[in-house]
């Protein structure tokens, strides 16, 4: 299928065209669901449509363990509904110093068990041969063990018992998941687990300024997080501090859990974001609609072919990425 990006005006061109558009201070966006080609809550992409229509979203991200089969059907509906697609996938793999050593990083039951996103991947999805055989290989080996965990966590939310018995063939190290990430045109973003119900974080997790630090040494400066499970508090100052520090932050819902809960983003207890977060978490899907764009059109987006991150240039693809989704939403011939 043929991106509609690739059929967007210049951007002298796209200047022109959204001149005179009043541009908002922010737009809701859920740059993070699981979708029916993974583990996820929807029973069909037309359910999440219709959620995101009526509840104004005007950027959702499709974020499936290690498949990309959804994006076909996701961007169609997308462009039927007016609503801006983020193309994204999601891995699970292993640091093996932090297993050793018994550090949890968002996996708040398995030690070394490390989650990552790529966000903004080539749209139609471009990797190597074999680069598709190694995600084949792991999604076959890694979904029924997915899915064994989320059960184990749902009943460990409950009051039950959850730890999950490692499977070692089933996680590739971290280096590896970012270099099929950057190759696929992606971003590499680190999903925060921040604090539990009882205001517990992980090891990984607990000190801002060392996560901060590990994350850069990682070549990481992207993060994402699921407000639904954070308190309002600890939410805010952690994402403020990053803010600070230059990073792209999105939010999401992930939907991958029976229950069906909203489309729009609110902390723990659905206390609803303040405008200053929902305005960082805007900018970080501004960052990323820029991105999409650029790559469409054959040029250089976010990243680096070397993982160099163009955090000077983050303001710039913030006004880009705004023109793009307001064209998108109030120029675009979605007839097309």
């Amino acid at each position: 299928m043929k991106n509609f990006l690739t059929e967007f005006p210049t951007l002298e061109l796209l200047n022109k065209e959204t001149r005179g558009l009043t541009l908002p201070e922010f737009r809701e966006t859920n740059s993070n669901i699981h979708t029916p080609y993974s583990f996820s809550a929807f029973r069909s992409l037309e359910t999440a449509f219709k959620m995101a229509v009526e509840e104004k979203i005007a950027v959702l991200g499709i974020n499936d363990f290690y498949v990309t089969d959804g994006y076909d059907a996701f961007h169609k509906g997308c462009v039927k509904n007016r609503i801006f697609p983020m193309f994204n996938i999601e891995f699970i793999g292993i640091l093996r110093d932090e297993q050793k050593k018994d550090i949890r990083i968002n996996d708040p039951n398995n030690p070394g068990r490390i989650y990552l996103c790529g966000k903004g991947l080539d749209y139609p999805f471009k990797v190597s041969w074999l680069q598709k055989r190694q995600l084949k290989m792991i999604k076959n080996e890694s979904l029924a063990h997915i899915k064994a965990m989320k059960a184990k966590l749902n009943q460990h939310t409950s009051g039950g018992a959850a730890f999950v018995d490692e499977d070692e063939n089933s996680f590739l190290e971290l280096r590896k998941i970012i270099r099929i990430i950057i190759s696929a045109g992606g971003i590499p973003c680190y999903p925060v687990l921040l604090d539990d119900s009882s205001g517990r974080f992980t090891e990984f997790e607990s000190d801002p300024e060392k996560l901060y630090q590990s994350l850069k040494h990682l070549g990481i400066e992207c993060i994402e997080l699921i407000p639904g499970r954070n308190d309002a508090g600890f939410l805010k100052k952690f994402v403020d501090f990053f803010h600070q520090k230059g990073f792209i932050i999105t939010f999401g819902t992930e939907h991958n859990t029976p229950e069906m809960i909203p489309l729009t983003v609110t902390t723990r207890g659905s206390v609803p974001l303040d405008n200053s977060l929902k305005r960082i978490a805007y900018e970080g899907a501004c960052v990323i609609a820029a991105h999409q764009y650029l790559r469409a059109d054959g040029r250089q987006g976010y990243v680096l072919p070397d993982g160099t991150h163009s955090v000077e240039q983050t303001s710039e693809l913030i006004n880009l990425g705004q023109l793009v989704i307001e064209y998108f939403i109030n120029k675009y011939d979605h007839e097309t």
